[in-house]
């Protein structure tokens, strides 16, 4: 699989992992060979490992389910949910916050969002 093809694949996503998008990606997927679809995880799984060499993991993010409380480290599921959001948003987003990982806490035109997990990165 190239890497033209994987992104036309995360494109289904339309930039966020939601129950929708989900479903096509699946249909996509399951009208591959099983060969294409293993290629299909490895690139995920390479676009994700590019990621964890980024500073992001404990990083301060607000707790979208406790308004008003401090920023709480980027841990655990969070901080692996974070990852996979970024690839679901797509080549450009994703080079952007390779190349700037800070970039990570902005919407794609800059603005610091105020519940980050809930953001498009």
């Amino acid at each position: 699989m190239t890497d033209e093809t994987f992104w036309d694949l995360i494109g289904t996503l339309d930039g966020v992992i939601d129950e929708d998008g989900a479903d096509l990606l699946g249909e996509r997927l399951s009208s591959l060979g099983a060969q294409e679809v293993e290629a299909f995880c490895a690139h995920l799984a390479g676009k994700v490992r590019a990621l964890t060499g980024l500073p992001l993991e404990g990083r301060p993010v607000p707790d979208v389910s406790d308004e008003g409380r401090p920023p709480i480290p980027l841990v655990g599921d969070a901080y692996e949910n974070l990852l996979y959001a970024v690839v679901a948003a797509g080549r450009e987003r994703y080079e952007a916050v390779l190349a700037d990982p800070p970039a990570v806490g902005t919407t794609p035109t800059g603005d610091r969002p105020g519940r980050a997990p809930r953001v498009r990165t």
